[in-house]
């Protein structure tokens, strides 16, 4: 099995999508490998018994069936019905900065479901965003996160260096921080002014 060619193809999906080298209909029309990983965000402990069912049907059944499969087909319907919520709460809440695409969430108590590549289609000049939310896990604390557009990859910041200089990390490419509420906006000035061009 190990060196099957299903096996082969289950890497490389999970490669491509782990690494976001998506195209904008991977995005926009999620389906197959790149839908059933949206149905996996990891947030729920009670979501075990789904993601090890998910496991043995990757490993045993065809993609077309695993789509059949009553759990994922229902999973994945809830995903694009969340998904659309989230495209509205995202052009709403999201303004063109020159080539900052600046999201701010803050005060949205539940953040819909969806591609989290999405907003690079809804503003596609835009080559890197800047996303500011309420950290729920955290009172009073402000999370902040950068990231290039994956299909615009123009900007030449290091965003995990960037992030480390506010408490956070991260990778050359995508970054996040965690900030006390009462210093959010000056974290937020300072960030954008390193990521504007």
């Amino acid at each position: 099995v190990l060196g099957s060619e299903r096996m082969r193809c289950l890497l490389e999906e999970t490669d491509r999508i782990d690494a976001g080298q998506l195209v904008p209909d991977d995005v926009l029309h999620p389906k197959g490998y790149v839908l059933i990983s949206m149905t996996l965000d990891g947030k729920d402990a009670e979501d075990e018994p789904y993601w090890l069912r998910l496991i043995e049907l990757l490993r045993d059944a065809p993609l077309e069936e695993i789509l059949k499969e009553p759990e994922v087909k229902q999973r994945c319907q809830e995903i694009l019905d969340a998904q659309e919520k989230l495209r509205e709460i995202l052009l709403q809440r999201t303004t063109l900065k020159g080539n900052v695409i600046f999201v701010d969430l803050r005060g949205i108590k539940e953040i819909p479901d969806g591609n989290r590549f999405l907003i690079y289609t809804l503003f596609p000049t835009g080559n890197i965003s800047l996303k500011i939310a309420d950290d729920f896990q955290r009172p009073n604390v402000t999370a902040i996160s950068v990231g290039y557009n994956i299909f615009h990859t123009t900007s030449k910041v290091n965003v995990g260096a960037l992030m480390e200089k506010h408490g956070g990390g991260g990778h050359h490419v995508v970054g996040s921080c965690r900030v006390p509420k009462r210093d959010a906006e000056k974290h937020i000035r300072e960030i954008f002014a390193e990521i504007k061009e």
